[in-house]
């Protein structure tokens, strides 16, 4: 092969990469502020970054996966209470005593206006576009193992309940002996999932826990609840 090919072999294959990397870069660096609402981000959420790292969460917590592995990745967590749960989340982080049993957090002393900008954060990165990472229960995934099991974590149903030793304290364990006595069929047990309050007025927790499932998610923790395994 005559030499002028061999420098084509070299220089078009390198052209045609630089090419494709120019191109996604420019689509990132656009994408970049519609994914992350960064006309959403205020001198308040920004605020609230300076807090979660002045108290050093990202040592236990991990957002967008990054972080310690020792408690519950915070990303998405604002999505789990809603701004109607703003309140019950503050007081979470607040009062970690009250809501966990056995391994907790610590409690900081954390201000009014620092635990305000804190819920901003949270609540800008819980609409931040992640492309669903890190990946938690979904059949997106091919999750293995009993759906229900996964969903507890994943839908932060332990903040409040304990399942199997593990768990917060504000709600009552999640045993299948306590399920069965509570309620009086699978159907009831789901309309109180979705609805908590329609079965107990004074019910204290948020429909659907505060998290979003679909119809499938949803047959599987009652199946999970009711069956325990």
């Amino acid at each position: 092969m005559k030499e002028k090919y061999l420098w084509l072999w070299f220089i078009l294959p390198t052209l045609i990469s630089a090419a494709v990397l120019v191109g996604l870069l420019k689509h990132s660096i656009k994408e970049i502020p519609i994914r992350t609402n960064a006309d959403l981000l205020t001198e308040k959420v920004v605020a609230g970054k300076v807090a979660l790292q002045k108290y050093n969460c990202n040592d236990c917590h991990t957002f967008f996966g990054i972080g310690g592995y020792y408690a519950p990745d915070l990303t998405k967590i604002y999505r789990k209470y809603g701004d109607g749960g703003r309140e019950l989340l503050k007081d979470v982080i607040l009062n970690p005593e009250k809501h966990f049993t056995g391994r907790r957090m610590k409690k900081f002393n954390i201000t009014d206006s620092e635990i305000e900008a804190m819920m901003d954060y949270l609540r800008w990165t819980s609409n931040i576009n992640n492309n669903d990472w890190p990946p938690v229960y979904s059949e997106k995934y091919g999750r293995k193992g009993n759906g229900g099991s996964n969903l507890l974590k994943a839908k932060k149903c332990l903040l409040c309940h304990r399942y199997n030793g593990e768990g917060g304290g504000a709600g009552p364990a999640l045993s299948a002996d306590f399920i069965r006595k509570s309620f009086d069929s699978k159907d009831s047990l789901r309309k109180f999932i979705i609805n908590p309050q329609s079965g107990n007025k004074d019910s204290l927790m948020l429909p659907y826990g505060g998290a979003e499932f679909t119809e499938k998610e949803l047959d599987d923790l009652v199946k999970f609840l009711w069956e325990g395994r």
